[in-house]
């Protein structure tokens, strides 16, 4: 009987040991897959930086666009939205 009883508790806790190490299997691999994901969007955003910094027409570009910069020999032609009279955008035009 006591045999029994001592077989009963190893089984229960093998099993919970196996069924707990499947679990943190899983999380591994899960983990493993997003510090893959994160490493490229690192690398991505590193290349984005190096161009922001060194590629003067990206940063031309990204004035331009982003901040609505214009160079000084650009002409700039204000145009009235139809749906609102009150706002207003511009539009660069580059000799």
């Amino acid at each position: 009987m006591i045999v029994l009883a001592a077989t009963a508790v190893c089984a229960t806790v093998i099993v919970k040991a196996r069924s707990e190490f499947q679990m943190s299997s899983g999380q591994r691999q899960q983990m493993l897959a997003e510090i893959e994901e994160l490493g490229r969007t690192n690398h991505s955003v590193q290349l984005e930086i190096k161009r922001l910094t060194n590629d003067s027409s990206t940063i031309e570009l990204v004035a331009r666009e982003r901040l609505g910069m214009v160079m000084p020999s650009d002409v700039v032609v204000p145009i009235e939205t139809v749906t609102s009279s009150t706002s207003s955008r511009t539009l660069p035009f580059v000799r």
